[in-house]
């Protein structure tokens, strides 16, 4: 990971956590108290490489079955009587699912 910080402060240590980034640093005496820098940045975003198209989608392994070359995948489930749409992250979790089983979207299925 590339960082660059100008001014008046500078990267003293990297801590690396599962969902964040922390960078603590020290500044130096600025010209008035609202010029000075935070000391702590912490990065609650770590996907904004996938949203920037940056980061590399995982590969897994040649013989994964089913493959896992992709961040979202829609997935539709049809029943007898009932579809049902998620979106699934590429780790397995469901982000957000849909279906006619539910009352506010059957209602507006047949009018």
């Amino acid at each position: 990971m590339a960082l660059s910080l100008r001014g008046a402060c500078s990267a003293r240590s990297i801590i690396k956590n599962r969902a964040a980034v922390t960078i603590r640093c020290s500044t130096s005496d600025a010209a008035s108290g609202n010029d000075r820098v935070s000391p702590e940045y912490v990065n609650r975003n770590p996907r904004n490489l996938e949203q920037m198209l940056l980061a590399r989608k995982p590969l897994g392994y040649g013989l994964d079955v089913p493959s896992r070359t992709f961040w979202h995948k829609v997935r539709l489930e049809r029943s007898h009587q009932h579809i049902t749409g998620s979106v699934v992250y590429n780790t397995g979790k469901v982000v957000i699912s849909a279906s006619t089983r539910e009352w506010g979207i059957r209602k507006q299925l047949f009018r």
